[in-house]
Order: C-alpha cells, then structure tokens, then sequence
C-alpha cells in the first residue's frame, strides 16, 4: 500500500502537481514500506527525482522533524520485529535495515529501546 502510495506521488511530481507536503508523504511512504528501511537519504532523493537537500526540507515543513531521525528510528523498529521474530544473527539484522556498522547499531538500539540488541532478544 505505502509504495503504491509513493509511486502514485511520484507520478504527480512528474506531472507538475506537487508541493513539499507531497513530496514528504512519497518519502515517508517509502521508507515506511517494510524493506525500504535499508535505503539511504540519497537513494529516497534519487527515487523521488529530487536533491537531498530539497528532500530534507520538505520532510521537516511537512513533519516538523528531521527525515534521518525519522530514518534512524524507522530503521530501529523494523530491527525490533526481526530481533523477535527471526533468529538471524544481530550483524545481519544491523545490516539488513541500512546499518553497515554493527556496533553502531547496537548503540543507536540502546539508546531507544534501553538495551542491546541481544539482551533485547533474550527476553522476549
């Protein structure tokens, strides 16, 4: 539903009838599409056909937040459903949403969620 949400926006861009709100809502839509969490800020600007700088502006107008806070978090809670629902290792799931450096994942993790990644899927 989200990405056909964004490719829908996308079409409008291409036609001329868009505004920052727009194109917030396509992005936002493509990263909260379940595998689209791995992307970069750079991949959403290239998908969307827009810089990254428009691309930041228009999601803080529109939002009133920050798209790499809203990136990192996203990133974060899809991390959360693969720690309880896969047994695939913590590297592999820090990768698999978009983060190349497993410690900083297990850092960024603590920080929201209050524990690392692997105490996190011992108690569940």
């Amino acid at each position: 539903m989200a990405i056909r949400l964004a490719w829908d926006l996308l079409a409008a861009f291409e036609r001329g009838a868009h505004g920052p709100g727009d194109l917030a809502e396509a992005c936002r839509a493509l990263i909260d599409d379940e595998g689209l969490v791995h992307l970069r800020v750079a991949d959403l600007a290239d998908l969307l056909a827009v810089d990254r700088s428009t691309l930041f502006r228009a999601f803080r107008l529109r939002f009133d937040g920050s798209l790499k806070h809203y990136l990192d978090l996203a990133r974060l809670r899809q991390a959360e459903a693969l720690l309880r629902h896969t047994r695939d290792e913590v590297a592999q799931i820090a990768r698999s949403v978009g983060y190349s450096d497993a410690g900083w994942f297990a850092r960024r993790f603590a920080a929201v969620y209050g524990t690392t990644p692997a105490r996190y899927r011992r108690a569940c």
